[in-house]
């Protein structure tokens, strides 16, 4: 069950060669499930509150189609920031081999809160 596994454990047990494969030859990945029902639900239940977001943009007024995208305010949910800082810390990696073969020099540091 997902939700008696931490959320940077899930994101660390991920096939991260195969991401990076993914990454180098189509420029995306497609991950398996890493949050549990329980846990998009109670993400999903925030949407409500108002004072949890720094914006809401109604996508018909920018003619992109229906509906309505928020974004979180700090502090974020504790579920996005792990998600967040984990993917970061692992993604940089991907990131720094990139650099690597395109000979550039500045490197992407390697936690979230150095890049920040």
């Amino acid at each position: 069950m997902l939700s008696t596994i931490t959320i940077t454990k899930r994101v660390e047990d991920l096939d991260w060669s195969q991401i990076g494969r993914d990454l180098d030859e189509r420029g995306y990945a497609v991950t398996p499930r890493i949050l549990c029902q329980d846990e998009c639900e109670r993400l999903a239940g925030l949407f409500d509150e108002e004072k949890r977001f720094r914006a809401t943009v109604d996508m018909r007024r920018v003619r992109f189609g229906l509906g309505v995208y928020r974004y979180f305010d700090y502090p974020l949910p504790g579920a996005v920031q792990e998600l967040r800082e984990t993917f970061y810390s692992l993604l940089s990696k991907v990131a720094n081999e990139w650099a690597r073969k395109l000979r550039v020099e500045k490197e992407s540091p390697e936690t979230l809160p150095e890049f920040r």
